[in-house]
């Protein structure tokens, strides 16, 4: 059987990396999306996902809080056993790779180092005037 899937949401919290007994990298984080419908109504889901060795090393680097993330991986249900003695089950994806959706703003540039960049932009616009073709 194939078992595939793909989200996007935004990440509740930056990716917390730890390492197994034997040295793996493996790296959670939870991730949410809204499904707005109707006049108000508003569905939150909530995803958990991990990810191993070096997908989990590049995603704590650069997935942080609040990011659009696009994760595609396959799904997998955990049990475990709380306090009380009941058993509980959720899904998590096991990532198998992710893209950053986050937009990042460029730094605030002075007026001198725009002015710099304008000067640059018409020296290679009189280059190409220059060309014979």
């Amino acid at each position: 059987m194939f078992n595939s899937l793909s989200v996007v949401g935004h990440l509740a919290a930056d990716p917390e990396m730890r390492y197994t007994p034997k040295g793996s990298t493996v790296t959670t984080f939870t991730m949410y999306n809204n499904y707005k419908y109707g006049e108000g109504k508003e569905d939150v889901t909530i995803f958990k996902c991990v990810f191993f060795g070096k997908q989990a090393e590049r995603a704590n680097q650069f997935l942080h809080k609040g990011d659009l993330t696009a994760v595609s991986g396959r799904l997998r249900l955990v049990t475990f056993q709380t306090r009380e003695g009941t058993d509980k089950t959720y899904a998590e994806i096991v990532g198998s790779e992710f893209r950053s959706l986050a937009s990042k703003p460029k730094p605030v540039q002075s007026y001198d180092d725009l002015q710099s960049d304008a000067d640059e932009a018409g020296a290679l616009v009189d280059e190409v005037d220059d060309l014979p073709f």
